[in-house]
């Protein structure tokens, strides 16, 4: 598995130092690329324990190669 970069960033609330995060994921896609590789499109979003608003939400891309 690869890092393929980051789409949709966006920074939205500051993290205070001390603060309780977590982070969630939901696969939104896998694309065959061919030739043994496979393109996975994860959601993510970090929350701030007690805030409404996120910190960041991102689209985050992985190469699988088999």
């Amino acid at each position: 598995m690869f890092n393929y970069g980051l789409d949709k960033v966006r920074f939205i609330n500051p993290v205070n130092v001390g603060s309780k995060v977590r982070t969630l994921s939901k696969v939104v896609s896998v694309d065959d690329k061919g030739d043994g590789r496979y393109l996975m499109k994860t959601e993510i979003t970090m929350e701030i324990d007690g805030v409404d608003k996120p910190a960041f939400v991102a689209e985050s891309l992985s190469m699988f190669i088999t």
